[in-house]
């Protein structure tokens, strides 16, 4: 090594083995008291110094390595959550029954025809001075009763046109047969969710879990749903008469029957199991 100034002999330095600094000092080297002195101070009190270093030791003691505002430290599901998702599957189970929120809705056509009787028009003469009267004839009226079935009353229209169904082939039958399962999951699954929700207890953490894979069953009746709309966007033609039959079920069996006869006792479940299906896939 050359000879410099500060090196007169050009001897090479022995490596020292670097100092090794207590928890206190790297603390205070990491951000307490290093910076540009111009910044001013960075507390406005001692005692705010005080209590944030208390703050931090109390951290690494207990080995706490998340910041204070990270989102591990949230909740998997809030209180408000769990009480909105009773409140949900409640609905869908007082649904069921309620009058006015039916799951078939439709109405039966009526025409019979009117005979017109002969009658003068309205000024009495023609130009001529003879009376005008009108001819003997018929027009058509058209009645319109509306027919609306609860979830029960649908199970018993099931039971009455079961031999309807099974006459018109295999893609009716199916979606008959979809509908009871879609019916069973939604007494099944709120009844089974609610019972999770009210009896959880313990870790937040595991009852978060464990409530996640009760909701994780309504995807099940979604799913029986989407089929249902597949299966009529296919079609079949029906194996019995319509006339005197709901106006919505229409000459063949096709994607519009099956939406026009569904009202909002069938949709209201269907939402209650999306939101709870997302919230499953949120924990």
């Amino acid at each position: 090594m050359k000879p410099s100034p500060s090196n007169p002999g050009g001897q090479v330095p022995t490596q020292s083995r670097p100092r090794d600094l207590s928890l206190d000092e790297r603390y205070e080297y990491l951000g307490f008291e290093v910076g540009d002195p111009k910044a001013g101070q960075l507390f406005g009190s001692s005692d705010e110094e005080r209590k944030l270093r208390d703050h931090v030791r109390d951290k690494r003691d207990t080995r706490d390595i998340l910041r204070d505002a990270s989102n591990f430290r949230e909740a998997r599901m809030s209180a408000l959550e769990r009480n909105a998702l009773m409140v949900i599957f409640s609905v869908m189970l007082v649904s069921l029954v309620l009058p006015f929120t039916p799951w078939i809705s439709g109405y039966v056509e009526t025409i019979t025809e009117e005979t017109i009787s002969p009658s003068a028009n309205s000024s009495g003469k023609t130009a001529d001075g003879f009376q005008a009267v009108q001819g003997a004839g018929t027009r058509k009226r058209v009645e319109k009763a509306p027919y609306h079935w609860s979830a029960i009353g649908v199970l018993g229209a099931l039971g009455t046109a079961s031999g309807a169904v099974l006459s018109s082939g295999i893609i009716l039958v199916i979606v008959g047969a979809l509908l009871l399962i879609y019916m069973a999951l939604c007494v099944i699954i709120p009844a089974l969710s609610l019972k999770a929700l009210l009896t959880a207890r313990g870790d937040p953490d595991e009852v978060a879990l464990n409530l996640k894979h009760a909701l994780r069953l309504c995807w099940a009746p979604v799913m029986v749903w989407g089929l249902m709309l597949l299966l009529s966007l296919i079609g079949a033609s029906y194996g019995f008469d319509t006339t005197g039959a709901l106006k919505q079920l229409g000459d063949s069996y096709s994607v519009l029957s099956f939406l026009g006869l569904l009202s909002s006792g069938f949709y209201i479940p269907l939402a209650g199991f999306l939101i709870a299906a997302f919230k499953s896939a949120e924990i």
